[in-house]
């Protein structure tokens, strides 16, 4: 093919590899991690075949490098090894046992960091580990580029995928090539910034005909150089053949290199600074729809709160338990090995403090321009004063145990409002942001909830909803929906509904991923039916309040409960 002046396009290739899965269970078979070896090795012989193509891996260090490598499969650890110390590979940090990073305190994300330098520069030497970071399932807070820059990181890779398993590209807009270089994301104050790199994987493929497809459109619509990373998970069994005719496809053609991320990265200054304000994470709703919407959710993230403001449990175990695959992907249940695992940690934690509930005898409380909506059987108990003309109150849902609908909503707040709405919040380190909602959508999870958070409209109106974490906590507890008029705040429960639109035709995709996908990816289902047979208790307090500009007024302090625990 002649060489034309259009992009010449790099294309680089990353496996993230985690051993600890919330479909399959521990054991070292196809129900479990023995999969990911032998996608792995597949992989593997594939690279060796062409030892011009380089590949960077990032590795859950506490199971896998530590654990179940060096116990079932050391000699695919070596083969791993060996390609980063002699080259044509490299290892970067994903987070010392998977965390959902966004969620950990300030102490836990440091403490995370610096063991996975630890374990990583053991296993493949400290020269040989580089600076790049794939946050576990993309999960980010506006905070992070700070804490990240802090921790020795240079660079994050967050997904900008035109499928229903993305991150950031509902927050911005890349034009041409923008959307194959580094960025410069920086905190909503512009006091920090690291390196983003957009990220994509196998799904976006369907909307290319393939990765040389993808790259002949890069060469025809962009000038300069562009990167493909194409970086997705080590267990996918598309990745031998993904591989195989990528290379093959990608050869022949003049204006297509192949390179590590952390090379194009380091050769490349970022296009254009971005900002992102809301919370993220790679779940069905680019969100933490499928990481805090089921009651096992609920149970171990009680666990770890009450652990957290008492000291108790030592950090290896908070670290642990805060895996991002004892929450999700799976919807609307985990493997039984891991439903195992979530009791086991909450034990490790200390247990579930259950607060008592006064007397639940009462109607839902009336509440001005609220209204309160029990989906399932439910109780209430007096209302009580909460700060400056709040409400507070105790609810107890029991769902049937023939609930499959889509959504469940244990106690949902309905208000008349139209779009736009803000969202205040802050995460699990203090930090505070807002972001706004400006159309209807089915359903939105992006913000982390340390207790609280706030919605307003325009003319500074606005409802303060929180609850009590000593009765009940989530890392992302106050799901919500917008649409014909209506906020519907659903505190503790779960919505599903259409897939925003993700606007395959920025970067020119057909959009046939997002088509496809639905179909065939596990995670893109409602987590409602997880709600069979539970009941779900909170404590939650309501202030509406008026601003200038929509700020609300401080949090008041629930009561502490009228009984003790039950022992």
């Amino acid at each position: 093919m002649t060489q034309g002046q259009g992009a010449r396009v790099h294309v680089a290739f990353g496996m993230h590899v985690d051993l600890h899965h919330s479909y399959r269970g521990d054991s070292p078979d196809t129900d479990g991690f023995g999969l990911d070896f032998d996608v792995i090795r597949a992989s593997l012989d594939v690279l060796d075949a062409h030892p011009h193509v380089p590949c960077d891996w990032d590795i859950e260090c506490a199971w896998a490098l530590e654990e179940r490598f060096p116990e079932y499969a050391p000699e695919l650890l070596e083969r791993i090894r060996t390609r980063v110390v002699q080259g044509p590979d490299s290892v970067r940090h994903m987070s010392w046992a998977g965390e959902m990073l966004a969620a950990l305190t300030g102490d836990e994300l440091r403490e995370s960091l610096q063991r996975s330098w630890t374990t990583l520069g053991t296993v493949f030497g400290e020269e040989h580990v580089d600076a790049g970071c794939y946050s576990q399932e993309c999960s980010y807070s506006p905070d992070m580029p700070r804490l990240l820059s802090a921790a020795g990181i240079e660079w994050l890779s967050l997904f900008y995928s035109a499928t229903q398993f993305s991150a950031f590209r509902q927050d911005v807009r890349l034009v041409g090539a923008e959307a194959y270089n580094p960025l410069r994301l920086l905190t909503p104050e512009g006091d920090a910034a690291i390196v983003v790199l957009p990220t994509y994987h196998h799904g976006d493929l369907l909307d290319f005909s393939g990765l040389d497809g993808w790259a002949r459109h890069i060469h025809a619509t962009c000038e300069g150089d562009c990167l493909v990373y194409m970086s997705f998970d080590a267990d996918a069994p598309t990745w031998p053949g993904v591989l195989a005719s990528s290379i093959e496809a990608l050869e022949p053609l003049d204006f297509t290199a192949f390179t590590l991320a952390t090379d194009y990265v380091r050769a490349h200054p970022p296009r254009r600074d971005v900002t992102v304000h809301r919370d993220l994470c790679d779940g069905a709703m680019d969100g933490f729809d499928s990481w805090s919407e089921k009651p096992v959710n609920f149970r171990l993230f009680h666990a770890v709160q009450a652990a957290r403001r008492r000291g108790g449990a030592d950090m290896t175990t908070r670290l642990r338990a805060m895996k991002t695959t004892h929450f999700g992907l799976a919807v609307p249940f985990l493997h039984p090995d891991r439903e195992r695992g979530v009791e086991d940690y909450i034990r490790r934690l200390g247990g579930r403090p259950e607060p008592r509930p006064p007397a639940l005898d009462s109607p839902p409380p009336r509440v001005p321009g609220v209204s309160v909506l029990p989906g399932a059987p439910a109780r209430f108990s007096e209302p009580e004063a909460f700060g400056d003309g709040g409400t507070s109150f105790w609810v107890e849902t029991n769902f049937p145990a023939h609930h499959d609908g889509d959504d469940a909503e244990p106690c949902a707040l309905g208000l008349a409002w139209n779009g736009p709405v803000t969202v205040h919040k802050e995460n699990f380190r203090g930090y505070r942001s807002t972001w706004t909602v400006e159309d209807d959508t089915d359903s939105v999870n992006n913000a982390l909830t340390p207790g609280w958070a706030a919605f307003s409209r325009p003319d500074g109106s606005g409802l303060l909803v929180a609850f009590d974490e000593d009765v009940l906590a989530a890392p992302a507890a106050l799901p919500f929906r917008l649409r014909r008029g209506e906020l519907r705040i659903n505190p503790f429960g779960a919505y599903w509904g259409e897939y925003p639109d993700l606007h395959p035709e920025w970067t020119g995709a057909s959009g046939l991923g997002a088509q496809i996908l639905p179909a065939v990816a596990e995670h893109l289902h409602a987590s409602g039916p997880a709600f069979a047979g539970e009941t779900i208790r909170m404590r939650l307090g309501l202030v509406p309040y008026r601003s200038e500009d929509g700020t609300p007024p401080p949090v008041p302090a629930f009561d502490p409960p009228a009984c003790e625990p039950d022992p």
